[in-house]
């Protein structure tokens, strides 16, 4: 045997396959492993199914699955140009809007959705001036975000028609009324946006917050400016439902307390869960009330300096951004 094995090796070979016959017996008839029916992956099954078929609320995930095996096996710029196709088609763009969708986390809501088109575009940004009126006739406004433009913002002061007369010639921009929707969503608290418009106003004073499709909101986040904060009290969070509005929260105390708010600072956003199970609406608004004995007059005059403003929840099909 040792001579033989600087051969070809085949007497060694041979005498291998004597032994283990001896030991074992006649080998079975085993068939090959790759007659067997190997598990397949979701995106295999989903590529028999023909469509893409659902989205559900984590489209991220299930755009991954939708890449072929051999896709994803490719190199990083391969599965990223594979994964740009598929997010990018008309059947995705079609399916992504027929389901609902949700907003998950407390930081980035409906109107950062609308106004980056669900993260995937910066925030734009512009630079203004407008004539406040008052002692400093103009101010100006650098680098502010802009109110996404399917977000509608209308707003009602509430006050005597003597009152709101003076106010127009006070502050000019009242009458376009173009800057109250930049200061409602402002998140960079700028000092600029917080005027005498907004000041001594009567209860009935509201914004309303009209969106392109409907919500199933969970919850909102509203800040206020540094002016008369902690009495912005006796206030109510509606939803609209065609016919006439709910309210699905209401606010008694100020969130923004005397014990932890330090004057001329704003008041840091607050976030407020509503617990208002199938309540879905495209329409919102904020209203002042006529305050509770134990706050003061009923038609005791408040301020209406709100800020990052921002909704939570489910989108509705049909949408989109």
């Amino acid at each position: 045997m040792a001579a033989n094995a600087g051969g070809s090796g085949l007497s060694v070979k041979l005498l291998v396959s004597y032994c283990m016959l001896a030991r074992f017996g006649t080998p079975q008839l085993v068939l090959p492993y790759r007659s067997k029916k190997m598990p397949r992956t979701r995106a295999q099954r989903r590529a028999t199914q023909g469509p893409l078929g659902g989205l559900n609320d984590d489209a991220l995930r299930r755009v991954l699955t939708f890449l072929s095996v051999a896709d994803s096996r490719r190199s990083a710029g391969g599965a990223s140009k594979a994964m740009r196709g598929v997010a990018t088609s008309n059947e995705l763009t079609r399916l992504r809007g027929s389901e609902s969708y949700v907003l998950r986390g407390s930081d980035h809501g409906v109107i950062h959705a609308l106004a980056t088109a669900l993260g995937t575009q910066p925030w734009r940004r512009v630079s203004f001036d407008f004539p406040s009126g008052g002692i400093i006739s103009s101010r100006s406004i650098n680098d502010v975000r802009m109110p996404p433009s399917r977000l509608r913002i209308t707003s009602h002061r509430e006050m005597d028609p003597e009152v709101w007369e003076s106010r127009l010639r006070l502050y000019p921009h009242l009458r376009t009324d173009e800057v109250f929707a930049f200061q409602a969503i402002d998140r960079d608290s700028i000092r600029a946006f917080v005027t005498s418009a907004e000041c001594t106003l009567n209860p009935g004073t509201f914004a309303e917050f009209q969106l392109p499709f409907q919500l199933q909101i969970s919850s909102f986040s509203l800040g206020h400016g540094p002016c008369c904060a902690t009495g912005f009290q006796d206030w109510v969070f509606e939803a609209f439902d065609g016919e006439r509005w709910h309210v699905i929260y209401e606010c008694g105390e100020s969130p923004w307390l005397p014990r932890d708010f330090r004057p001329n600072v704003d008041g840091p956003p607050r976030y407020f869960h509503i617990d208002a199970t199938g309540v879905a609406s495209s329409r919102f608004r904020l209203r002042i009330l006529p305050k509770v004995a134990e706050h003061g007059p009923p038609n005791s005059l408040r301020c209406f300096h709100i800020r990052a403003l921002e909704f939570f929840g489910t989108v509705l099909p049909p949408w989109s951004v």
